[in-house]
């Protein structure tokens, strides 16, 4: 038996700036729709039809581009490969945002400038310089519209689309001419990239479909195209399949001639330097980036030859061996020579002149909780799109309808959003041969990285720790580690150690995992707070009144139902312009929300911390906040916000976590001390209810009209600078603990500093193994062991930079 106090995290706060204006024009002012922290609300797109029995699944923005002195945009649903519901948005340059009346739908995400008929083409419309509408019939181009790309043979009059299905269609750009050319060439499935140049066509492929499709059957008996197209595609197939899931997706490219697997993986996008235009010469570098189990996938082809990287990942919510929440990584330039990438939850400075000959450059700007899907500028103001607002079902509390939105913004406020943060490696159980170097790791950038290294398969093998600090692809070894058979390595790596890349190389074939978490502390503005006044702090809050949030359908409205302390109820809806308006006579919709929305308490708390349980009912613990959330039951804890992607809020702190839910890899965002009763997402805005009764309209906050209630509005990453991630707790306090068997996970991941406090009521030295868990899958190692003697008390320092994503304890 035994009592342990675990985990005392340091505290820091932060938060973000929003701003409006309008414009003038000689004499005459317009004024611009409201905004909020870089969202107008009104711009907002949805695509369920108010008389449908229940609204599509989902509802992105698929593309974004700044044309003809229009902001252009289309919404995509998942899964219309004909005509549907989604409409083709502009914005001019006064602000005013319209929808094309003569949209014809489509689930699409493709978008190119082609630049000898300067022309945009944005899904299955071409618009030319003066901003006149061209439609391709979607019965003529069906299929998931994901890329569209410069042609390699006829570029100057002919593009060529890819489709979701796979298929790939020749287009002219001047009659609109449509032609098949292959019903799926590429192995893998759910295409996404494609891009043209030094002679070839790449596709990108980031699933597998085992089975036939539901939605496009594909017949390999039938022809792909014309001439002998058909025996080159099936013998692709055929040679290609795949072994397991890592081999899921890929990477493959079309000369005119032959189609040729490059790569098996789960590949995404594919662009070069030229992006939206193209390639600008013949023999201009492409790149494509994707993901596997190890970290993201980067490889650049250059002089015909592919060269293949990795770098980090941000999070663990992008992942989905089926190909599903991956929409839409890019890398755009937003100014000239400045390029963005957005990946797997990250945004990225890129450099544009990346190449396998210079490799230095890429840097981590932020980690954001937004889904960005494209990104461009606009009346010199940054422009992102977003999937945002879901309903996939992933829990019964889902949105009414999906609706999705631009937020403005700048460059200098892109380090507003998270601290960047990265996990991944270049081995994770895999075989390894003797004196192979492994890829490149891109490391470069985070404050802090903590490397994990272990081997079996030697009696001991010797592992160089090799870096190329330039990205000129010279190599030097920093240090070779011998680690025995079993053996775990764990370091972190000094801050003043300054490099690109990072690779290993074993003199023995072992099977082997190379694994680094790392990450940089956020800067914290002490004024950024002010846009929280309005909420009610938890220490002067008592349970005597309750709110549902939810976004309506078949309204547009966001809905809203307070119940105050002696039980009475009133219901409002929020309308575009942030106008909270009385509805006290719609007695199905109140219904429906205290039914189907009613806040529970999915969180258990002990002396200890935090319990939640994952799959398999195990119970994983996370760090307490301030004591007054310990019985507060009408905090919502948890509920789908983002595209297939949960937001929760418990005992002080919001966490990210995984489709499933998969708690194993939960991520903490901020944390705070408000008595935050409900949160949504709706039209591009993240909407808290639980205000003070003192609080007045500030831009955040918004009162109703009767002015006794309100709702405070930002944006998504606006929760970043509530506060970094802080909290107390673990898995034993005062506990009654068995020999030699593990406590509960306690998280770790996103903890700057860890400390922990250690002492048993045993009348004899007990040693406590501290096991931690490096890659969010329940895999523990000894990282070390403590003595603590009878009727003492030993404090233990975590060093600084150290990371890992679970901790539990054994005492023996």
């Amino acid at each position: 038996m035994g009592r342990s106090r675990i985990m005392k995290n340091s505290i820091a706060l932060f938060m973000l700036l929003y701003c409006s204006s309008s414009s003038v024009i000689g004499q005459q002012i317009f004024k611009r729709p409201l905004e909020v922290s870089g969202v107008y609300p009104s711009f907002a797109a949805f695509n369920s039809p108010p008389n449908r029995a229940r609204p599509n699944s989902e509802c992105g923005i698929g593309q974004l581009v700044n044309w003809a002195g229009k902001l252009w945009y289309t919404s995509y649903t998942s899964h219309d490969l004909f005509e549907g519901t989604d409409k083709l948005h502009f914005i001019d340059k006064d602000y005013k945002h319209s929808e094309y009346e003569k949209s014809v739908g489509g689930t699409s995400s493709c978008r190119m400038i082609h630049r000898e008929s300067e022309q945009l083409i944005i899904a299955s419309y071409f618009i030319d310089k003066n901003g006149n509408i061209r439609t391709v019939p979607r019965k003529e181009l069906p299929g998931r519209l994901t890329a569209v790309s410069r042609h390699i043979i006829d570029p100057a009059n002919k593009v060529l689309f890819l489709t979701q299905e796979g298929a790939v269609y020749e287009v002219d750009v001047h009659t609109l001419k449509v032609t098949l050319l292959f019903k799926k060439p590429a192995v893998g499935w759910h295409a996404k990239g494609a891009y043209a140049s030094q002679g070839v066509f790449v596709v990108s492929n980031n699933g597998e479909e085992p089975a036939p499709s539901p939605f496009w059957t594909v017949d390999y008996t039938e022809p792909f195209g014309k001439d002998k197209r058909e025996e080159e595609v099936k013998s692709l197939f055929l040679t290609s399949q795949p072994k397991g899931p890592e081999d899921w997706g890929s990477l493959c490219e079309w000369d005119g001639k032959t189609w040729k697997l490059i790569k098996r993986g789960q590949y995404l996008d594919v662009t070069g330097p030229g992006g939206l235009t193209g390639a600008r010469t013949n023999d201009e570098q492409i790149w494509s980036f994707g993901w596997d189990k190890r970290s993201l996938l980067l490889s650049v082809r250059e002089k015909g030859v592919w060269k293949h990287y990795r770098m980090l990942k941000p999070t663990y919510t992008f992942e989905n061996r089926n190909g599903s929440n991956t929409e839409w990584p890019r890398i755009n330039e937003v100014q000239p020579n400045k390029y963005l990438m957005f990946m797997n939850g990250g945004l990225y400075d890129f450099p544009g002149i990346f190449s396998s000959t210079n490799t230095a450059g890429i840097r981590p700007i932020n980690a954001m909780l937004r889904t960005v899907t494209d990104m461009t500028t606009w009346d010199n103001r940054l422009v992102f799109s977003s999937q945002e607002t879901s309903w996939h079902g992933i829990k019964k509390l889902v949105p009414g309808q999906p609706n999705s939105n631009l937020i403005f913004t700048n460059l200098d406020q892109l380090n507003r959003k998270g601290a960047a943060i990265g996990f991944g490696g270049v081995w994770k159980d895999d075989y390894v041969k003797a004196n192979a170097p492994s890829e490149a790791l891109n490391i470069a950038g985070y404050d802090y990285r903590t490397l994990y290294l272990n081997q079996v398969g030697q009696a001991v093998a010797k592992i160089s720790i090799e870096l190329d600090k330039n990205g000129n692809g010279k190599w030097e070894t920093l240090k070779t580690v011998a680690l025995r058979g079993g053996e775990q390595y764990v370091e972190v790596l000094p801050q003043s150690l300054k490099t690109e890349w990072i690779r290993f190389t074993s003199d023995g074939d072992i099977k082997a995992t190379a694994y680094v978490h790392a990450y940089s502390n956020r800067k914290f503005i002490e004024s950024e707070k002010e846009i929280f006044k309005g909420l009610a702090p938890i220490t002067a809050t008592k349970e005597s009144s309750s709110s549902i949030l939810r976004t309506g359908f078949p309204t547009r409205n966001l809905q809203y139902l307070v119940t105050d302390s002696q039980g009475n109820e009133k219901y409002y809806e929020v309308d575009e312009h942030l106008k909270i308006l009385p509805k006290e006579d719609d007695k199905a919709s109140i219904e429906l929300l205290k039914k189907d929305y009613k806040v529970t308490t999915e969180i258990m708390v002990d002396d200890a911390s935090v319990m939640v349980y994952g799959l398999n009912n195990i119970v994983y613990r996370l760090p307490k906040g301030n004591k007054n959330f310990d019985d507060k039951t009408t905090i919502r804890n948890i509920r789908e916000v983002v595209q297939e992607r949960l937001l929760a809020n418990m005992h002080g702190t919001f966490y990210e976590i995984p489709r499933g839910p998969e708690i194993l890899r939960i991520k903490p965002v901020a944390s705070h001390n408000f008595a935050i009763q409900d949160f949504e997402t709706w039209r591009g805005l993240i909407v808290l209810s639980g205000i003070s009764k003192d609080a007045q309209p500030d831009g955040h906050i918004f009162k109703s009209a009767d002015n006794t209630t309100g709702l405070w509005f930002g944006e998504l990453d606006d929760l970043w600078k509530l506060g970094k991630p802080v909290g107390i707790g673990g898995p034993w306090k005062n506990s009654e603990v068995l020999a030699n068997s593990p406590s509960d996970p306690y998280l770790m991941t996103g903890y700057d500093k860890k400390s922990a406090v250690f002492s048993h009521d045993f009348n004899a030295t007990v040693k406590f193994y501290l096991e931690v868990d490096f890659f969010g899958k329940g895999e523990f190692f000894t990282y070390k062991t403590l003595e603590i003697p009878a009727g003492k008390t030993i404090s233990y320092q975590f060093p600084d930079g150290f990371s890992a994503h679970w901790i539990r304890i054994v005492s023996n």
